[in-house]
């Protein structure tokens, strides 16, 4: 039992030593929930669950309060600052020893308390108000170094957040918690506090990437990355990482895009020049993507001449908020619509510009809509015109002074689906994992059945076959653990963790010399119950 019990504590500790990277898990999806968010553990020495949307759209990080005075209901309880050593931070006065980060704050407005208060405005018209504090904030997946450790240690996790006392219109009714601004703006009044403190600390492995924000999202969940490109493509044949150029005057993650084209028709069309570009702002914290009011009009017209030819297999759904949805029949594939693809620039020299091709499949800007209708199979388009709503680009977050650029595209949470996207922080480039076809919803018979179809898409038969291959194993595997989720869980968990078992048995020697003892004394019983049966006989 003694020797159990000295296993388990080794495993944990080598897990804490060497686990000191930062992927954090993503849960939420597009259908469900509209959104998709993290979950951190703020307060010290009472943990309290929060849950954030991620946003890099915006800068600001903040969740309900306790003290909140026009807040919703949301999947946790508000954020109690009492239970917790967290220092509200005041304007005009030194905040002391005990607030470390107090730089973070640059300029703020004061309440009549001299607090240092907050009023953000988000695309969409929701406002989040309060006030600023310094408290500790660990991620999921992140070594518990505070509660583990006394000293300066814990003050990595301290981190400047806004306690929300005023939500506002989607965050009212969302039921996440908060959001997590990852946008790393420089000219807000406010430095962002995730960023400046995850970069600055030991929470990141020692890289040659280190400045870098991954993000990759499936229909249902993901992961996030602070410090390297995760790098493990969607599908190791037809999948690769394409770079392009960030905007040059532009502290948001954008790039320029020339074309956009759907069955080879260019839909940018009716433009000053043909080099003209747009610009093109990546921002999961907007749940569909917005294109210019002519470019949809050019998009919608296009896919409508092809579905109109399976009508009533798939038919029109009105659904009155600017979003355009059909009803899709379980006879027909999604992949009857078009897929698009996008022209990044991805270099530009003095004579001429080199450019990057994104494919966009029906499997990620289609959703299925669960908050519609959660019993038909009711799916959306995941783009809207820049005329619904009021998508402004400028509004995004109203610390951050964006100038009001006409043509501009808002590459939303849709855009970001069955994708590995990489921010850098420092460097003019964004890494954009592209797969031709998503083949974890395409069905083998399917395939087998359009086989021409595939073949004149793809040009050679060997492509095709490459598809009809994965798309067999991903069925087989998904029929295998259909009905054995328990299987699938405790496959997660031992993946997770050989890596440290390994590294145990290679150099913890204390930890071979237990395994030697517990064999020796595993043999030692059999001999003796051996003797035993010999002397009865």
């Amino acid at each position: 039992m003694n020797s159990n019990k000295i296993l388990l504590f080794l495993i944990l500790a080598t897990h804490i030593s060497f686990h000191d990277n930062l992927e954090i898990p993503v849960y939420g999806s597009i259908s469900e929930l509209g959104y998709y968010y993290i979950k951190v553990f703020a307060g010290y020495p009472t943990i309290q669950v929060q849950t954030l949307l991620i946003d890099t759209g915006s800068s600001f990080t903040g969740f309900a309060c306790s003290d909140c005075l026009e807040c919703g209901f949301h999947e946790y309880k508000p954020y109690n600052a009492s239970l917790s050593n967290s220092k509200i931070l005041k304007c005009n006065t030194n905040n002391g020893r005990n607030v470390l980060n107090s730089n973070i704050i640059r300029r703020c407005n004061c309440s009549q308390e001299g607090t240092c208060i907050y009023s953000v405005k988000y695309s969409e018209g929701s406002r989040l108000s309060g006030y600023f504090i310094e408290d500790f904030v660990e991620f999921e997946n992140m070594a518990p170094i505070s509660r583990w450790n006394k000293g300066k240690e814990r003050n990595y996790s301290r981190l400047v957040i806004g306690c929300n006392l005023f939500e506002h219109k989607s965050f009212k009714h969302q039921k996440a918690t908060g959001i997590m601004g990852l946008g790393n703006f420089k000219t807000v009044d406010y430095l962002n506090s995730v960023i400046n403190n995850v970069f600055n600390n030991r929470s990141v492995l020692k890289s040659e990437l280190k400045e870098v924000i991954s993000i990759h999202l499936n229909k249902r969940g993901g992961k996030l990355v602070f410090g390297y490109v995760i790098n493990n493509k969607l599908s190791s044949e037809i999948s690769e990482l394409k770079p392009i150029q960030r905007c040059s005057d532009e502290e948001r993650y954008c790039g320029y895009v020339r074309n956009i084209k759907i069955n080879g028709y260019k839909l940018t069309t009716g433009r000053s020049s043909e080099n003209h570009l747009y610009r093109a702002i990546f921002d999961t914290g907007t749940t569909i993507t917005v294109l210019p009011s002519n470019i949809y009009s050019n998009l919608i017209n296009q896919i409508l001449k092809v579905v109109i030819k399976l009508y009533p297999y798939i038919s029109g759904y009105d659904y009155m908020d600017g979003t355009t949805c059909w009803k899709i029949s379980n006879t027909v594939s999604i992949n009857e619509f078009p897929n698009l693809e996008l022209e990044f620039v991805r270099n530009q020299t003095e004579n001429a510009l080199e450019y990057s091709t994104i494919n966009w499949t029906s499997n990620s800007y289609l959703f299925i809509n669960e908050i519609i209708d959660s019993e038909n199979k009711i799916y959306c388009l995941g783009i809207v015109s820049d005329n619904v709503n009021d998508y402004s680009s400028a509004a995004y977050d109203n610390n951050y002074n964006a100038k009001n650029y006409q043509d501009e595209i808002i590459l939303g949470a849709t855009f970001f689906v069955d994708r590995e996207i990489s921010l850098f922080l420092n460097k003019g480039q964004i890494l954009i994992g592209s797969t031709d076809i998503d083949t974890s919803n395409i069905n083998e018979k399917y395939l087998l059945g359009n086989y021409s179809s595939f073949k004149d898409k793809y040009g050679k038969t060997k492509q095709f076959n490459k598809i009809l291959s994965q798309a067999r194993k991903i069925n087989v595997i998904r029929s295998e653990l259909k009905d054995n989720r328990v299987f699938k869980l405790i496959w997660n968990k031992f993946k997770r963790h050989i890596s440290f078992l390994t590294i145990i048995i290679i150099f913890n020697p204390f930890f071979l010399i237990l395994i030697i003892r517990i064999v020796r004394r595993n043999n030692l019983n059999k001999l003796s119950f051996g003797v035993g049966s010999n002397c009865s006989r």
